[in-house]
Parts: C-alpha cells; sequence; structure tokens
C-alpha cells in the first residue's frame, strides 16, 4: 500500500512502504528512487551522487568547472 502526498494538481510523491519505493511525479515505479518528468538537481558544487564499486568502495561522482565528470573517493 503506497503512502501519497499531493502537492498540487500535478506533484505527487509516493512511498510504498512494502518495498522501500520513493516516487516523484507519479504513484508508481520501478526503481527504489524514481522521478518521473524531472530533474534532480544538486546544487551544492562540493555534493554528488554518491555510487558504489563492485568492491564496496564509495566513489562521489560531480561536475567539474568545465563540465567535465570527476570521481572521488567518497
Amino acid at each position: 500500500m503506497a503512502n501519497i502526498m499531493y502537492l498540487g494538481a500535478s506533484d505527487t510523491i509516493s512511498y510504498t512502504g512494502t518495498n522501500g519505493k520513493v516516487i516523484i511525479g507519479a504513484t508508481t515505479g520501478n526503481s527504489k528512487f524514481e522521478v518521473k518528468g524531472g530533474d534532480i538537481e544538486i546544487t551544492d558544487s562540493t555534493r554528488g551522487l554518491i555510487l558504489k564499486d563492485s568492491n564496496g568502495v564509495r566513489w562521489r561522482v560531480k561536475i567539474s568547472t568545465s563540465g567535465t565528470i570527476e570521481t572521488v573517493q567518497a
């Protein structure tokens, strides 16, 4: 059963407790975190997306001032 919060006529945040999914912009989705019909923006240039490699090492992915992708161990 999903817990759904409507923020406006077309804005929806849905959390499904049984499978731990958070979906923004719809009431159903395929991934644990999903945004439909929009972007995700990180406004702090010292932050980024953290991903874990197959050895369990955490890497922060971010964009340099020249627009290239940078990775640093997190």
